[in-house]
């Protein structure tokens, strides 16, 4: 799915949920709210609102009476342990109103596995909007693509649904053996939900990888630093990682500098061997804008007359969004 497909449904998501509460008088919710707590202010009343963490050591809905499964009331969440920028990063999700919840997810979710337990934490918040819970939930389930035990557990958690579908079709797109077998697992598992796995089965794979191989799709996703990430990506000697690592560009959970990298190491390995690929990824626009600006670049260095030429006609194209890229690569020296 296209990174820009995917932020804007979120946010349609998000923004149709919190508008489906208004009256008929069509007065927006977050108004109404603003109303009612106006109200409740000026007859001395504290208005409530959804519990935040602070090392209470429970689930939120277990300090608050809410009738919840056993399940949810067992978790535990210890804000505590979590690093400071987590902390800063969770407090401003929970917080954030629903135009701002798709960035606001994003920037917790890039922190990486520290970040996991207080994506957690929100997406399975009772008394948060059930719109904010489902794009985080989304997002909780993209940070793992690549870690089928992790998937398989959430997609047995039908209490949160929205993280349940998400991990199940994640997971039915590794087709390896270790993860075909934790789905049929699954499938034997979660009775009510067989036929959308049955369906999620039949979707286009990402691929068939070793373990090692998706250890180190997720240390690309998720790199310690950036010298770490250099050294992993040059570990990808060939593009037989492509699809996977196409899915790292488009993932909302990626951060810019993780894009950047990797498409460069893209368009370096199609340019070493395969440069009837390089071209196509200047000239197909199914391929994210950030590697089709790195081959165009490329191209254009070029002295072969076939790669310069090319980057010649995109630029002639109007309809194609990188036409002003390439005027501009062609305009250098």
């Amino acid at each position: 799915m296209n990174r820009s497909v995917i932020s804007t449904w979120l946010l349609a998501t998000i923004v149709v949920a919190a508008g489906g509460g208004c009256e008929k008088e069509e007065v927006p919710e977050h108004v109404q709210q603003q109303r009612r707590q106006r109200a409740l202010r000026a007859k001395g009343i504290k208005a409530k609102r959804p519990h935040r963490p602070g090392g209470l050591g429970g689930h939120p809905a277990a300090h608050h009476g809410g009738k919840v499964s056993d399940k949810r009331r067992s978790e535990r969440f210890d804000d505590r342990k979590w690093p400071p920028a987590v902390r800063r990063a969770m407090l401003a999700l929970f917080d954030a109103r629903p135009p701002q919840t798709p960035r606001a997810a994003q920037r917790l979710a890039r922190l990486g596995p520290a970040a996991f337990e207080a994506l957690r934490y929100v997406a399975t918040h009772p008394r948060l909007a059930r719109s904010k819970r489902a794009a985080v939930g989304f997002l909780y389930v993209a940070a793992q693509i690549f870690r089928p035990a992790a998937l398989a557990k959430l997609g047995g958690e039908p209490q949160y649904p929205y993280i349940q579908r998400a991990a199940i079709q994640a997971l039915a797109r590794l087709r390896d053996k270790r993860s075909k077998k934790l789905l049929a697992q699954l499938r034997e598992r979660e009775a009510p939900m067989a036929q959308f796995i049955d369906w999620a089965a039949t979707r286009p794979a990402l691929g068939v990888f070793s373990a090692e191989q998706l250890k180190l799709l997720d240390r690309v996703l998720h790199p310690e630093d950036v010298n770490r990430l250099r050294v992993d990506l040059l570990r990808v000697k060939t593009l037989e990682l492509e699809a996977p690592l196409l899915e790292v560009i488009r993932s909302p959970v990626s951060s810019r500098v993780v894009q950047g990298l990797v498409a460069q190491r893209l368009v370096t390995l199609a340019a070493a061997g395969a440069r009837k690929k390089l071209h196509g990824y200047a000239a197909g626009q199914r391929y994210p804008a950030i590697v089709r600006v790195a081959a165009a670049k490329l191209l254009a260095a070029s002295k072969r007359p076939g790669d310069r030429a090319l980057v010649q006609k995109l630029a002639a194209d109007r309809r194609d969004p990188l036409a002003p890229v390439a005027k501009k690569l062609l305009a250098k020296p």
